[in-house]
């Protein structure tokens, strides 16, 4: 349409097809922006939670490695593995992992109580946490961690250095 004159401005079909088009920018956008707002707390809670059985695995496994006496948990309260072993200059040492009320995995050497922070968010302990002899000289630790809406479980098999 040719403008006659002095008149200036937008045809009303060039009006609406920027405002459609904006419209489904801004729609993008929006879902982009719920999406990132609902799954990045998601992947934080399970990224914590994943480290948490990450640490808990880790010493549990390099201390069985280590011991010469490992002693699963027997009954409800018990730590969840008692560990001994004799250093090459002679030093025993005593590690007990206990989980405590506060879901917290701690490592106790020598008795010092309430030891040193493994892990947190530990849950389960005699169901879902466990540490087993599978009667083979093996043992099998499983843990689970849970953070907001994130549950991570790990099974490690771990065999302690021979006599």
């Amino acid at each position: 349409m040719k403008l006659k004159g002095n008149q200036k401005g937008f045809t009303l079909i060039e009006v609406l097809v920027t405002v459609g088009i904006l419209g489904a920018i801004m729609g993008v956008l929006s879902m982009t922006v719920i999406s990132i707002m609902i799954i990045t707390p998601r992947t934080n809670d399970w990224a914590i939670a994943l480290r948490q059985v990450q640490n808990a695995g880790y010493w549990i496994s390099r201390d069985v490695l280590m011991s010469q006496i490992v002693t699963p948990a027997q009954n409800p309260g018990d730590p969840l593995v008692a560990l001994e072993w004799d250093d090459g200059d002679g030093t025993h040492y005593e590690v007990d992992y206990v989980v405590t009320d506060d879901d917290e995995l701690r490592r106790e050497l020598n008795g010092a109580s309430p030891g040193i922070l493994i892990a947190q968010y530990i849950v389960g302990v005699g169901t879902d946490t466990t540490f087993v002899d599978d009667g083979n000289n093996k043992y099998m630790l499983t843990v689970k961690a849970s953070h907001g809406d994130a549950e991570v479980g790990r099974v490690y098999q771990v065999t302690p250095r021979p006599d």
